[in-house]
């Protein structure tokens, strides 16, 4: 086997370890919620590497997903799901 071969069959995986180093995991730095927020209050997250493509962009709140209004890469505004407990806010995204 050449080295043009080897090469080629190694290309997807380096070409899949390039495109995770640059979609790193969103990080919240803060958030605005009412203490005692009801469903359907509004929510505004702060971080880094979030989507600025809606749909990519997943929010759970107590372990509840919550629909995402907007979105950029520094801040997300969703609102608190209904059937949501006390918990905590994660984000994650779908790139």
């Amino acid at each position: 086997m050449n080295r043009y071969a080897i090469l080629f069959l190694l290309s997807p995986l380096l070409i899949g370890s390039l495109v995770y180093a640059q979609n790193p995991r969103p990080i919240v730095t803060g958030y605005i919620a009412p203490f005692n927020g009801k469903p359907g209050t509004q929510l505004d997250i702060w971080g880094a590497n979030f989507s600025s493509t809606l749909s990519d962009n997943i929010v759970f709140v107590g372990g509840m997903r919550a629909p995402v209004n907007t979105s950029s890469v520094g801040s997300i505004s969703s609102r608190v799901p209904f059937g949501t407990r006390y918990g905590p806010i994660k984000v994650t995204t779908l790139l």
